[in-house]
């Protein structure tokens, strides 16, 4: 059969390999031909860009960009192509998604995408598929990376070694895609994935690279020999442990993605992390330092308790601490999350459905607490046009260079590249509501 496996673009396109479709090229029988098609590469025409001629297309859609998936997938339909959707967004709304395609994966796909396309064969493709419980995630199928052939992607591979997350934040789709009990693949399997790579640049797609004491030793300690230079995600909880931090460095760890989320302890209890402390975010960013690890801080804003305020404490303490680079949001109601249910019983949300509608900015999709809607989208704003200002990057670079050869060597690039980009996007806003009203709290 001919498979065709695609990637929707969306409004924010972060050019790394996707590893989902990797992985379904890897489970997919030799017999069969797979295209790839990448939205984010190049913008795909649905009358000239797509092979009509195949058995099989296979799109893989998150929120974000389930409206262009919806869209690719109709223009298969409609030539007579079947349609298969997963990915997180399907799996919060497989009912939603059905009406788009074919056959719908409910969570994840390994021992169902070769079910589905015996199925394709005989003709007897059924609407759902889903597994009665989490699958074992003792060894995990190779990823096919040969399928990417553009030049355009970043030039680093993605792996995986544990799923699911045990804490209940409720504005996360994490737990109800991959449960909240954590799943550790073997670390051998790992290993053996990882030597097969043509390349030294690694980023653990994990949703907390450390949320297992003895696994991550074991892992860290494994991943010594292969000389890797790699980036992870990682929670405050499982870094406070000396051995932990050096087995990071000596195993290539150059960098970690830390949800902080706010400095506001009332925040934290309010969305269930409060095992985060603001107290401890400064001795932490410089414990990291001291091991060579470059600090990525996460932050959510428009939190129940947040006030207008919250939004110069974020910047003091991001630029206090120095960190290498930050990411600020505004809290976002996806859809089979806590948060987005509360919200619709508090009748908060613009829209009850709004992934459904173009999102041509990040304006609020509710109706904040303590502020109103454009004092949470300007200070939003503010504080990205802020912490990539030229005198914010100047004044973390000797800090975050001192933390290693990596930093040194990207810092300024990386963080001239956001004060590009986000002066670009807010010019770009600005003049989109030169258009549009806003939104009326």
């Amino acid at each position: 059969m001919k498979i065709e496996l695609v990637y929707p673009a969306s409004g924010a396109n972060a050019m790394l390999r996707n590893h989902a479709l990797a992985v379904l090229a890897g489970m997919t029988p030799k017999e069969h031909q797979i295209t790839l098609r990448d939205d984010r590469i190049k913008p795909l025409d649905t009358d000239r860009d797509l092979d009509f001629s195949a058995d099989i297309a296979g799109i893989t859609v998150q929120t974000r960009n389930s409206l262009r998936g919806y869209e690719l997938a109709r223009a298969y339909r409609k030539k007579g192509v079947k349609v298969v959707l997963g990915g997180i967004h399907p799996t919060a709304l497989p009912d939603e998604a059905i009406q788009h395609a074919d056959a719908v994966v409910v969570g994840e796909a390994e021992g169902l995408w070769e079910t589905i396309l015996e199925d394709v064969k005989r003709g007897q493709l059924k609407k759902i598929y889903k597994h009665k419980e989490l699958p074992v995630f003792d060894t995990a199928p190779k990823p096919r990376w040969d399928i990417f052939t553009s030049k355009k992607y970043v030039p680093m591979y993605t792996a995986q070694a544990s799923r699911g997350c045990p804490f209940n934040c409720e504005f996360c789709s994490v737990v109800p895609f991959f449960g909240n009990k954590l799943r550790l693949r073997n670390v051998s399997d790992v290993i053996d994935e990882l030597k097969l790579l043509k390349g030294s640049r690694l980023l653990f797609s994990d949703d907390n690279i450390v949320g297992k004491a003895n696994y991550t030793k074991e892992l860290l300690t494994q991943l010594i020999s292969l000389k890797l230079s790699w980036l992870g995600q990682a929670s405050l909880h499982g870094l406070k442990d000396p051995e932990t931090l050096t087995l990071l460095q000596k195993s290539g760890c150059k960098g970690l993605l830390i949800g902080f989320e706010t400095v506001n302890k009332a925040s934290l209890k309010s969305c269930g992390k409060s095992h985060n402390n603001p107290e401890d975010y400064l001795e932490m960013v410089k414990r990291l330092a001291d091991y060579g690890i470059g600090v990525m801080a996460s932050f959510v804003v428009g939190l129940d308790q947040d006030t207008p305020d919250i939004f110069k404490q974020i910047f003091d303490f991001a630029l206090e601490s120095k960190v290498y680079n930050a990411i600020f949001s505004i809290m976002t109601p996806y859809p089979g999350t806590p948060l987005h249910e509360r919200l619709v019983r508090e009748n908060r949300l613009f829209n009850k459905e709004w992934w459904l509608e173009p999102q041509p900015t990040e304006y609020p999709l509710y109706r904040p607490l303590n502020m109103t809607a454009d004092q949470l989208y300007e200070g939003e704003q503010w504080l990205w046009k802020e912490f990539y200002s030229h005198s914010s990057i100047w004044k973390r670079f000797p800090f975050a260079a001192g933390t290693s050869l990596f930093s040194l060597v990207s810092y300024l690039p990386m963080n001239y590249i956001q004060h590009g980009f986000i002066n670009k996007r807010i010019a770009e806003e600005k003049e989109y509501y030169k258009i549009h009203p806003k939104i009326e709290d």
